[in-house]
């Protein structure tokens, strides 16, 4: 499925894990604050960031941090094409989402929304 406003998102991860991590410029603690929880809290958004516990609301990502795979622009979920990273080869990949108890990316695909 086509998302318009996917850009970037698809390739975030991969890129922080292959151009930061990795390369030791920042640890996992500090780069999952910065996609994830820090974001949220700026926008207001008071589900985001909280402990996995019974009760929560169920927002959350599973990711392969071992993973590596290839940008290839025909196969990203967004409308958009145009991406300066095409063929580059990222470690690190988003494998499900799941926001209010609802898959939204389930095998790093996006799932179709009605």
């Amino acid at each position: 499925m086509q998302h318009p406003g996917m850009l970037g998102l698809e390739t975030a991860l991969g890129l922080v894990v292959s151009q930061l991590i990795k390369p030791g410029y920042l640890d996992w603690s500090s780069a999952l604050a910065a996609l994830s929880w820090r974001p949220a809290h700026l926008a207001g958004i008071a589900t985001h960031g909280r402990p996995i516990a019974v009760g929560e609301p169920a927002n959350c990502t599973i990711v392969d941090p071992t993973q590596t795979w290839t940008v290839r622009p025909e196969r990203l979920a967004s409308i958009a094409r145009n991406t300066p990273y095409a063929g580059w080869e990222l470690t690190g990949r988003v494998l499900h989402t799941i926001v209010d108890g609802v898959p939204v990316v389930t095998n790093a695909t996006l799932e179709q929304t009605t």
